[in-house]
């Protein structure tokens, strides 16, 4: 029978097979296409074993199988061991093969590792209940270590096995163990034996053994392969739920604290917004987090900022919401008063004291009893009543002037300036002692320049405060409107903007404030519609909105000095700017020698 066309070509295709076909054509010895070609080398192993060779031949009786279904047979067993799943079942499969193969009794297939072998797989009846009763392991030892077949009919009788015990104990008849080669080692050992049953393998049946050895080594490694890949995609698949579950836990978490700092800034926003402390950008933020902390600590406390920008609404803020806030809030605008008159202001006096003084008259720091004390300007003070402050801010107590004895004073102090008073007092202007007194802790109030994004929220605030006191329905900013705000210097700052929105509330006819109705030198805007849109619905705009509106006003001054050949008196005219901001400016643009 010859083997069936779609199976002729596949065997053949086998290259050591196309190799050894070629010169055995050049011999003139044409193998037919059903035949098997025997290994050169197995059939030389097999005639030193005393295993009959040639075609068919046999030792002890006739020939297994025909050449043909043992062909067909080998391709029938290689496709069912391919078309297992899972390493346990193909090893079970491939020494059920091998015995089915071979018409042996029983076969075992044992695996390399760590250093020996380890049965993986059984078939047929078993001896006895220990491990050693499965197989002659001396056998399969000497397979795994020389790399080559051993096979006997007759292992009780053949010199090789003299010494070993468990072919002799285990009663082996024939014994036939093969290695399993996969990549050119040796990765295990399949081995079939017959202890009643008689057997006459032929060398051709060693070959065929040999061939389905090396199928079972690539299905056997294949399946340990898709093993490792499974367990490896197994643990990755449960290190990525692990970090998975990690990352959503931080999620959360990270949501959570985002969520509470979120209700802790709108509740410091909203405890300071009765003061008409708006604040959205973090500096304003910053600043809050600081009056939250000194608001119940009893010491003195200095405001720095520029003119307009709300020392005055920091303090109070400081004050309503701390533990003195049921008390008086009193401020002495340092600069306003003469200084014939500001001893009397500040410490009262008696009937008599002077001319004019038809009663006595509590001062000021005395009125603040209880609450605070609010000393803007402090640097406009003369050096006398310096002395005289200082005096009170470590003894606690005030006299009025004329009084012969002094009055317990319970009032907490805050300075405002708008110049830093550690610049002051380099120049000479406050007493050292003085600043040290009062410089306990120091707030900066950032200039409108620096809080661009706060504009929106600062201007909702300011329309809805003039609808409430005028008794209106609260009127809007248009975009463009709100684009010349934000795009205006404000030298005035805060104070500036609630001028401009008071005026054009009052001037626009309709509900929407225009642009032409806000009272603003026209200009070149600093941000786009789009950045405007930005803005408005909320996200800050950073440093770089910052950044671009520094370049612009630097810019323009440069114009306006020009424009009055550097007289700079003239350019803070044409500004619309206060010179001591105009030399601020100067010097933080590096203008002052140009």
């Amino acid at each position: 029978m010859l083997l069936p066309p779609d199976l002729r070509g596949a065997f053949w295709g086998v290259a050591r097979r196309a190799s050894l076909r070629a010169s055995l054509n050049t011999q003139g010895v044409a193998p037919g296409a059903s035949e098997i070609v025997l290994d050169p080398q197995v059939m030389k192993r097999a005639t030193a074993m005393g295993i009959a060779g040639g075609r068919g031949a046999t030792v002890g009786g006739p020939t297994l199988m025909a050449n043909d279904e043992r062909l067909l047979l080998l391709l029938d067993l290689s496709r069912r061991l391919g078309e297992e799943n899972g390493l346990e079942r193909v090893l079970d499969q491939a020494v059920r093969s091998a015995v089915e193969l071979t018409n042996a009794e029983r076969g075992a297939l044992l695996l390399a590792g760590d250093g020996a072998l380890v049965l993986r797989a059984r078939v047929g009846p078993r001896q006895g209940d220990g491990p050693d009763d499965v197989v002659s392991r001396s056998i399969a030892d000497t397979v795994w270590i020389d790399g080559e077949p051993v096979v006997t009919l007759d292992a009780k009788g053949d010199r090789r096995f003299a010494e070993f015990r468990s072919v002799h104990e285990l009663g082996v008849t024939a014994v036939a163990g093969v290695p399993m080669r996969f990549r050119g080692r040796v990765v295990g050992v399949l081995l079939v034996e017959s202890r009643r049953r008689k057997v006459a393998w032929a060398a051709s049946d060693v070959s065929l053994m040999m061939a389905f050895a090396e199928q079972a080594a690539i299905a056997v490694e294949h399946q340990r392969l898709v093993e490792e890949l499974e367990a490896r995609t197994g643990e990755l698949e449960a290190a990525r739920r692990t970090l998975e579950s990690l990352l959503e836990s931080r999620d959360h978490e990270l949501q959570a604290t985002r969520t509470s700092l979120v209700r802790a800034q709108d509740a410091l926003s909203r405890r300071f917004a009765p003061a008409g402390v708006i604040a959205g950008t973090e500096s304003m933020r910053r600043l809050f987090a600081l009056v939250e902390r000194v608001r119940d600590a009893d010491v003195p406390v200095v405001i720095e900022g520029e003119s307009g920008t709300g020392k005055e609404l920091v303090a109070r803020a400081i004050h309503h919401s701390g533990a003195r806030g049921r008390g008086p809030f009193v401020v002495v605008h340092c600069g306003a008063i003469p200084e014939s008159l500001l001893e009397s202001e500040l410490f009262g006096h008696v009937r008599g004291a002077f001319t004019g003084a038809d009663r006595d008259r509590k001062g000021l720091i005395a009125s603040a009893n209880g609450g605070t004390l609010l000393l803007d300007e402090v640097g406009e003070m003369s050096p006398r009543m310096q002395v005289e402050l200082l005096r009170v801010l470590q003894e606690r107590r005030v006299r009025p002037v004329g009084a012969e004895q002094d009055e317990p004073v319970d009032a907490r102090v805050i300075a405002a300036s708008q110049r830093p008073l550690s610049e002051l007092t380099r120049e000479g202007r406050i007493r050292e002692d003085l600043f040290y007194r009062l410089s306990v802790v120091t707030l900066r109030v950032p200039p409108l320049r620096e809080r661009m994004e706060d504009i929106p929220a600062l201007a909702a605030h300011f329309l809805a405060t003039f609808a409430e006191a005028q008794g209106t329905p609260r009127k809007r900013l248009s975009r463009e409107a709100m684009t010349r705000l934000l795009g205006a210097d404000w030298p005035g700052n805060v104070r500036q903007l609630r001028h401009v929105l008071e005026s054009a509330s009052v001037l626009a006819d309709g509900p929407v404030i225009e642009a032409d109705a806000l009272a603003l030198p026209r200009a070149t805007p600093l941000v786009s519609p789009a950045v405007t849109a930005t803005v408005t619905a909320g996200p800050a705009v950073g440093g770089a909105f910052t950044a671009v509106r520094k370049a612009s006003e630097r810019q323009r001054i440069v114009d306006a000095l020009e424009q009055v050949n550097w007289n700079k008196v003239r350019a803070a005219v044409v500004l619309g700017m206060p010179r001591r901001t105009l030399y601020r400016r100067l010097k933080e643009y590096g203008l002052l020698d140009e």
